[in-house]
């Protein structure tokens, strides 16, 4: 991780080694460990071989050769912490699209339909306003009249296939009926199948 040699490591201060990116995060880990805890999951950044490294660090207090000592385990998470910043970053892309889209969008998950999302066209097409939809199920708000009658699309769903521009009818709030093209695409939502 730091391509240093132990002949070179051996009898020096990590702060002579210049290995934290943040000193300040140093003197915390240390003063938590001083004052007796056993720390985990500690996230600080390292002058590492490759550059700066994002690490998880453990840490405790113990005796070595009859000296206060403090021994520290690093990881380096830097992929995974790249891999974060690129999945949220891809959240906030998603997140404005679906926003910004003219088309009504909802996200449902499980086998009933439980909507957890609507984008504001959905809302202002349909009548009911996002509070009013999410938690409940198409057929509870209405779009359909029954569980039957939304069924044939959660069953293509539920099989992982793909439904392009079906023609359908759902009610608005008005309870005129629109006649709609629906399209529906399986994905995961937060662990959920979508």
């Amino acid at each position: 991780l730091f391509g240093l040699s132990a002949s070179r490591a051996v009898s020096r201060t990590v702060g002579e080694l210049g290995l934290w990116a943040e000193p300040r995060a140093r003197d915390e880990l240390v003063a938590r460990v001083r004052a007796g805890e056993r720390v985990t999951g500690f996230a600080a950044r390292f002058h590492a071989a490759q550059g700066l490294a994002h690490c998880q660090v453990a840490a405790e207090r113990l005796s070595w050769k009859g000296a206060d000592a403090i021994v520290i385990a690093t990881r380096d998470v830097t992929a995974l912490e790249r891999a974060r910043r690129i999945a949220l970053e891809e959240s906030r892309h998603f997140n404005k699209l679906f926003s910004a889209s003219p088309l009504p969008l909802a996200v449902t998950i499980g086998d009933e339909g439980r909507i957890v999302e609507v984008n504001p066209a959905l809302e202002a097409f349909f009548g009911w306003s996002r509070d009013e939809m999410v938690g409940r199920t198409a057929v509870e708000i209405g779009f359909f009249e029954s569980d039957a009658e939304r069924r044939p699309l959660a069953d293509s769903a539920t099989r992982g296939e793909k439904v392009r521009g079906v023609p359908w009818r759902l009610r608005r709030r008005s309870g005129e009926y629109a006649e709609m093209l629906v399209s529906v695409e399986p994905m995961e939502w937060y662990g959920a199948q979508a």
